[in-house]
């Protein structure tokens, strides 16, 4: 019912994270979007990159479908956005390049490869420096 609907439920357990796998390839063999958070999680307005699971880039392998890299940034509001949910950081989203695994690679290096590169591409987009930044935001910067 959920992938009709286009979500997949929470899973809790090894059976589940089976068939949620199983049905997320369908989608993409199907050539349909999906959506997935690398992170496992959304975390609204947490500025870090934090590092990804492997089960997004082994399905980007197994279907030949690429990554397209997505990442927020947030900015203070100013002007007459300000008089609106003034506590709230303005949004921006930039959209990367596909990534593809390359194929030539044993799975498990291709994943981790795809997985890197993605990473780091997220990391650009959102406008930090590089992986060193990213980890020194990840030791003071807290979820809220």
């Amino acid at each position: 019912m959920y992938q009709a609907y286009g979500g997949f439920p929470v899973v809790k357990n090894a059976e589940g994270w089976e068939r949620a796998y199983r049905c997320m390839k369908e989608v993409l063999l199907e050539k349909k979007w999906l959506h997935v958070y690398p992170e496992a999680a959304c975390w609204y307005y947490y500025v870090p990159i934090r590092e990804f699971l492997n089960g997004t880039f082994r399905l980007a392998y197994e279907t030949s479908r690429p990554i397209i890299p997505l990442a927020f940034s947030f900015r203070e509001r100013k002007g007459l956005a300000k008089l609106f949910f003034a506590n709230e950081p303005l949004v921006t989203l930039r959209i990367g390049e596909p990534l593809y695994a390359k194929k030539e690679l044993p799975l498990s290096e291709a994943v981790v490869d795809l997985r890197n590169r993605v990473h780091a591409t997220m990391v650009a987009l959102a406008g930090l420096s590089g992986e060193k930044m990213n980890a020194e935001l990840k030791k003071h910067y807290s979820y809220r």
